[in-house]
């Protein structure tokens, strides 16, 4: 197929990460129509393509034994997904499966016919997040991305960092997923994700965009809305420019409290979206770079966050503040000089700022027991360096991936 080009990867050789060998290893797995699945050197990587159906078809086909491992073990052995039960999230997915675009959901019913699930599995994994978000019982988000733009960057480049930070649930790390999408229409994308999910928290596009989100928690809420990892699904396939990625943000309806960063390759720029259900607010770069973690900067934003930060901090400062001021700390530190090896070694900082010392062991510090996914994305290249493979996920090492781009 003339869309479809070959992921190739190689081992980033730190000394701090490499596993030992010089060279990524590539073992085909399996294929399915124009999709097909591959293990390089220890990051599970699905290929797909064509129409929304053929995409969710070659999905559950190729990754079936994962998609009924997982949902077993959410909805049948744990019944619930951090914290929230699986009646709560069945009656939240049929609100939201309203808002959720056609083409997606013809994804999504291609992934259960081709892992033989039932449907309505896969629309709760792809909606969980925000009844989660909404109802926020046992959800403690601590992510963070932070971007380097020319000047701050060392080479020129565009260096998006990212850390998902969820639980530190091994069989949630296990089931960690790189997908390479080419959809009939639509940008080609890589995105970190899971299996029996259409949508993400992660990615980069053919076009030179990339995005991070951040949850941060808000009492303006609603589920008569488009899920969160669909709208950020959606921002990967549509956007070609910063303005477009804005506008899915914008313009979509939102359910709950997030951040988002994206930045974009071509401009040399990228913005930071805070934005709940009702408000969404705009940063640009300043100083070269941009930052954030999970609360809100703007004040009448924060309003309706502030009551869920101290739920979770018993009345301290918050882990979110923690690592906010360990970002710009660190970037001034390496200010005019972050490159792939600075970003990763960034994002695998495990200093705790309340211990004033090196733990790793708490939310507090940028690299934590509940670091599921680390990857360091280069949109101008098409470049994506993945930690995907331990708990915390830096100290796995990064794999380098590579995303066509569109002017190649």
């Amino acid at each position: 197929m003339k869309q479809m080009r070959r992921v190739q990867a190689i081992i980033l050789l730190l000394a701090a990460f490499a596993a030992g060998r010089a060279f990524a290893e590539t073992k085909f797995i399996a294929a399915s129509g124009a999709g097909k699945l591959e293990n390089i050197d220890g990051v599970r990587v699905v290929t797909l393509a064509g129409t929304p159906h053929e995409i969710g078809i070659q999905h559950g086909t190729l990754l079936k034994t994962e998609i009924k491992d997982l949902v077993n073990y959410f909805f049948v052995e744990k019944k619930n997904l951090f914290g929230t039960s699986k009646e709560t999230i069945s009656q939240g997915a049929k609100i939201l499966e309203k808002h959720i675009p056609a083409e997606y959901i013809e994804e999504m019913k291609g992934i259960a016919e081709g892992a033989g699930v039932e449907y309505d599995l896969i629309l709760f994994t792809n909606t969980f997040l925000d009844v989660v978000s909404a109802n926020w019982v046992g959800a403690r988000p601590s992510c963070s991305n932070f971007a380097a733009f020319p000047g701050m960057s060392k080479n020129g480049d565009v260096v998006h960092g990212r850390n998902l930070e969820w639980s530190p649930d091994q069989k949630i790390s296990d089931m960690n997923t790189v997908f390479f999408i080419t959809p009939k229409d639509g940008a080609t994308l890589v995105m970190l994700s899971w299996p029996g999910m259409t949508g993400t928290l992660t990615g980069m596009n053919a076009n030179g965009i990339s995005m991070g989100e951040m949850t941060s928690m808000s009492s303006d809420a609603t589920l008569e809305a488009t899920p969160i990892m669909i709208q950020l699904r959606m921002l990967l396939e549509r956007s070609k420019t910063l303005e477009e990625a804005w506008s899915v943000l914008a313009d979509v309806p939102r359910t709950t409290g997030y951040n988002v960063l994206v930045t974009d390759g071509k401009s040399n720029s990228g913005f930071v979206a805070e934005m709940n259900a009702k408000h969404i607010i705009r940063y640009n770069p300043e100083g070269g770079f941009l930052m954030h973690t999970n609360h809100y900067v703007d004040k009448n934003m924060y309003k309706a966050q502030k009551k869920y930060l101290y739920l979770f901090s018993g009345g301290a400062k918050a882990d979110t503040f923690l690592r906010y001021d360990r970002y710009l700390d660190l970037l001034k530190q390496y200010q005019g000089a972050i490159d792939v090896q600075t970003a990763i070694t960034i994002l695998s900082d495990k200093y705790d700022p309340l211990l004033k010392a090196v733990s790793g062991q708490s939310n507090n510090s940028i690299s934590s027991t509940h670091t599921l996914q680390s990857a360091v994305m280069l949109p101008k290249t098409g470049d994506i360096y993945v930690a995907l493979r331990a708990l915390p996920a830096p100290d796995g090492g990064y794999v380098h991936l590579q995303l066509p781009m569109k002017d190649k």
